[in-house]
């Protein structure tokens, strides 16, 4: 059995966020208090993205298929 990994991001509730657009999704599991951390970096080569205000909730699910 070979699993796939997979991923999903909304914004605000919002989940048709372009895949695509994806180039690596870094995540740093912090220890105790201290908030956990993700690093998305995407690619906007045709400056298409509109990145969403500093007060948008964003909700990432990684897993596999």
């Amino acid at each position: 059995m070979e699993l796939t990994p997979d991923f999903s991001i909304s914004i605000n509730g919002q989940s048709n966020f372009p895949k695509d657009r994806v180039i690596s999704i870094r995540t740093t599991d912090q220890v105790g208090f201290v908030s956990d951390s993700c690093e998305i970096e995407l690619d906007d080569f045709d400056n298409a993205l509109q990145f969403p205000n500093t007060e948008a909730k964003v909700t990432i699910s990684l897993g596999y298929q």
